[in-house]
């Protein structure tokens, strides 16, 4: 199931005390499940991963703070690494969904999932997590805005993970 690397790897992140894969064991994702990019076309998660590593942010539309602090967050680190990059939102309808990824300034890696998508969001309406090059999910973290300084430091170790790789 997970190598050495990979065990090596989450030990450092729960010594830092962010990394919360285990709260998310066994949360699956149909990557053949059709979701909406930013211009509503239908499309699969295989589509967009393309067996390359991807860093996940998938938000259920809730709490604003939460969700438009991690936006932020997300785009600095689209300029601050070379992995791929998507977000995921659940929780809108179209329209919203449109002026929203528009609004933000997150249309070309935002997608529009199904509320049911992600079953993660019973446990956080934020997470993020990273796909690897053979779809695994891995490296989960469920940020809390009282405490914003640890998500800098999760995608911190993110970037210095895959800057090995």
């Amino acid at each position: 199931m997970y190598s050495f690397n990979d065990l090596r790897i989450e030990n450092i992140l729960l010594k830092e005390g962010f990394f919360h894969s285990y709260d998310f064991e066994g949360i699956k994702i149909n990557f053949t499940q059709k979701i909406f990019n930013s211009n509503l076309q239908e499309i699969t998660l295989n589509d967009i991963i393309k067996n390359k590593a991807t860093l996940v942010l998938f938000i259920m539309r809730g709490c604003d703070k939460c969700i438009y602090d991690n936006i932020k967050k997300i785009k600095e680190f689209r300029h601050n690494s070379k992995l791929n990059v998507i977000i995921g939102i659940a929780g809108l309808d179209k329209r919203q969904f449109k002026s929203f990824v528009h609004n933000n300034k997150i249309k070309n890696y935002s997608y529009l999932i199904p509320d049911d998508y992600f079953s993660g969001f019973k446990i956080n309406p934020v997470v993020y997590f990273v796909i690897d090059s053979s779809h695994n999910l891995k490296y989960f973290y469920a940020p809390n805005y009282l405490f914003s300084t640890l998500t800098n430091d999760y995608l911190t170790k993110i970037i210095n993970i895959f800057s090995e790789n």
